[in-house]
């Protein structure tokens, strides 16, 4: 109700695009307003908030980034992969030597059962960016 009312307004005032920053339950109404308002919404700036992250906004992101499913892009084997989990969880790009992405990764296999777990318990909670 709330993304729907504040849509109208910026339709009142004449808004074509806009970015939308929420902040706590503002995020949620932000967020619900870029799914709803594909056209208007150019972009989300939410902080301080714990929401759900609505299902075709991830699921855009993956297959933007060339996967299947959350589960590929979440554990990443190579250097490739992890450049590529990093460019769509951080807005800011930023360079890392590939060394560093290497040691990341070997840590990281070092924890792989319980990565795996952590991420499908994760995605179990949401059981609808599983797949």
């Amino acid at each position: 109700f709330r993304a729907e009312c504040v849509a109208a307004g910026f339709g009142k005032q004449g808004v074509e695009k806009c970015v939308v920053v929420g902040f706590s339950y503002g995020g949620y109404v932000a967020l619900k307003m870029a799914e709803m308002y594909v056209e208007l919404v150019d972009g989300v700036v939410v902080s301080v908030s714990v929401v759900g992250l609505i299902e075709n906004m991830v699921l855009r992101a993956v297959e933007g980034a060339g996967y299947d499913s959350c589960l590929e892009i979440l554990l990443p084997t190579t250097v490739t992969e992890l450049k590529t989990l990093f460019s769509v969880v951080a807005h800011t790009k930023f360079w890392l030597p590939n060394r560093l992405h290497r040691d990341f990764l070997q840590v990281s296999a070092l924890q792989s059962s319980l990565m795996l777990y952590l991420v499908n318990e994760a995605l179990n909670n949401n059981n609808h960016m599983a797949t």
